[in-house]
């Protein structure tokens, strides 16, 4: 600090030199902000942060008044010195210019906070007369953390794994996977994306969290609904794709996406055979209302291998095939990977249901993440 203090002057050189430093404090703290946002909740965490970071400013501020005094120059000038002796300095503390670092401190404190503690608002989505709903019937939606003051955008998909069969697509209709009913009112994971979320420079951009209720990926597009099922559900719903738009158009026209210069297309599991399987679909959405947007994908895991389980049955190939015909996700799976798994008169689209098929013919950058 003693040699940044040479280098300060009256003017803004001293702020900017502080802000700098309070930056700094800033980007660790953070770290121990979105611990204890786990634990206790926003509002304590905005509480505890500004109150950590002022306490860390005003210690450097502190140090500032025992490093440096001022004393005049031959050409009577007030400026910042360091001294080389260990005497307190503590007049430096009465000065115009510090008294305004502080200022500074507690503006950089509370904005910095803020951004790493917004509140998640969950918001249910328009059925458009029933077109556009979860397995049971009931509003799909997301939760929002806004950050009015950013132009980037994270849009993730829940995970879950997918519902095989009538009887099993009817048992998941009644759970948080097939039912908008009982979802809290605000995001509460831990797992999927979470760390992504309070991790800078990702702690700043807007997040939808996309709750995941159609079973299929968001590729579902069946109008009638399915009847005869069991488990206590008389009517399926398989509107994953009418979902994914009525999402896209909420996000554009409210929320402010529209306007977008980043957007990251996420997703962690079943939510990651989504980000395969629309991160193009979206890209071109994007790009329609905003057309210099840069679009990245993340598919966390489901990079799936069609091949059989450990002991030589199939396993997922029979969902796949199944969901894909019953879901009708053919017009929403990745168009170029449907149209080469159908040629020469074949039907075998459903191979676009696995991520090692799928994730050859995205054109949108994309990270993948994935075990062995």
């Amino acid at each position: 600090m003693c040699n940044a203090c040479k280098r300060c002057t009256r003017g803004g050189t001293a702020v900017l030199f502080f802000i700098t430093e309070a930056r700094s404090a800033v980007s660790i703290f953070r770290k121990v902000c979105g611990v204890v946002k786990l634990l206790v909740g926003n509002t304590i965490v905005l509480c505890f942060c500004f109150l950590f970071l002022f306490v860390c400013c005003f210690l450097q501020l502190l140090l500032l008044g025992f490093c440096c005094s001022k004393r005049r120059t031959r050409s009577r000038q007030r400026t910042f010195v360091c001294r080389n002796d260990s005497r307190p300095r503590i007049a430096a503390m009465k000065s115009p210019i510090v008294g305004s670092l502080l200022a500074t401190s507690v503006a950089v404190a509370c904005t910095s906070c803020a951004a790493t503690a917004g509140d998640w608002e969950k918001i249910l989505l328009p059925t458009r007369n029933g077109t556009a709903v979860c397995l049971d019937g009931s509003p799909g939606g997301y939760y929002l953390r806004a950050n009015e003051a950013s132009k980037d955008w994270i849009l993730f998909h829940q995970g879950g794994g997918w519902c095989g069969s009538p009887d099993n697509c009817a048992s998941r209709a009644l759970t948080d996977l097939g039912s908008s009913v009982n979802w809290g009112p605000t995001y509460t994971d831990v797992y999927e994306g979470s760390a992504m979320f309070d991790t800078p420079p990702f702690d700043e951009f807007n997040v939808a969290y996309a709750m995941y209720c159609d079973g299929g990926s968001w590729s579902g597009n069946i109008d009638v609904p399915y009847n005869g099922t069991a488990a206590n559900i008389s009517v399926l719903h398989y509107r994953g794709r009418p979902l994914l738009d009525t999402l896209l158009d909420d996000l554009f026209e409210n929320r402010g996406m529209d306007s977008a210069e980043t957007v990251v297309y996420s997703g962690c599991s079943a939510g990651g055979l989504t980000t395969y399987l629309h991160a193009d679909y979206i890209a071109e959405r994007v790009h329609d209302v905003s057309s210099n947007a840069s679009v990245l994908a993340v598919a966390d895991a489901m990079f799936s291998m069609e091949h059989n389980d450990v002991t030589d049955q199939p396993h997922f190939q029979p969902i796949m095939q199944w969901g894909y015909e019953a879901w009708n996700s053919s017009a929403s799976v990745n168009t170029d990977c449907q149209e080469y798994y159908s040629q020469n008169g074949t039907d075998d689209g459903w191979r676009c249901m696995f991520g090692q098929h799928a994730s050859m013919f995205v054109k949108t950058p994309t990270f993948i993440i994935n075990s062995k």
